[in-house]
């Protein structure tokens, strides 16, 4: 570098005049150790590869992850209408009655029902903000929830596998077993952050329909509920 001996800037070695005060510079000005080669040892050189490396190995995993939280969750159902019996039955549900009765859902059914009922709710939705559910029966007895929710331009599918559980006497809860979004295990202490928003609407809007369950049978693709009997 050539330092001007005037305001002490710094220059590069080609500079005519001094880019701090414009004086015109020399090259006596010259530093000694612009002329001194920048060597590296051996080790220095593996350890600057090595940095290199897990640089891209820790860029790749990011992706990877990134790619794997955003993968739209399979079995999704977005074009489900609600039908004219699903109506009937859903409001058969509802009636408070001394006598059981039983009614059936398909997935298609359930999924179409469930997004009506959220789609009357008043309150603000929060973030990530509810956009969808999809409910699918499974063949072990179980139930799969997938949660669509907006956060700002980012769709994150949550999909919940759970434990339909009714007493009988009008008491019903889903048990969680498995929770993930996208393709990724969601850790329990992180599943509030994207299922609370879904609970909070549908405690608001499907809280009759649950005080009515009495009883549950879900086998592949369909459901069973037997309603509470008003005692």
């Amino acid at each position: 570098m050539l330092q001007c001996p005037k305001c002490g800037t710094d220059n590069l070695l080609n500079a005519i005049f001094c880019r701090g005060c414009g004086e015109k510079l020399e090259l006596e000005n010259l530093k000694p150790e612009a002329f001194a080669v920048n060597t590296q040892t051996k080790a220095q050189k593996i350890m600057h590869l090595v940095n290199i490396i897990l640089g891209i190995v820790l860029t790749l995993a990011i992706l990877v992850i990134v790619a794997g939280a955003l993968f739209p969750a399979s079995g999704r159902i977005t074009a489900a209408e609600v039908t004219e019996q699903a109506q009937k039955n859903y409001k058969t549900l509802l009636i408070r009655n001394r006598s059981s009765r039983s009614v059936s859902f398909t997935n298609e059914e359930a999924t179409a029902l469930v997004n009506q009922q959220f789609s009357t709710y008043t309150g603000g939705k929060g973030s990530p903000t509810p956009e969808h559910v999809t409910v699918l029966f499974l063949a072990d007895g179980d139930v799969r929830l997938i949660l669509t929710a907006k956060l700002k331009f980012l769709s994150l599918h949550t999909s919940v596998k759970a434990t339909p559980q009714a007493n009988g006497s009008g008491t019903f809860t889903l048990e969680v077993k498995s929770c993930k979004l996208g393709m990724l295990p969601l850790p329990a202490g992180l599943r509030p952050k994207l299922v609370n928003n879904f609970t909070t609407i549908a405690n608001a809007t499907l809280e009759r329909a649950k005080a009515r369950i009495g009883k549950v049978t879900v086998l592949e693709g369909n459901v069973t509920i037997e309603r509470a009997p008003i005692n």
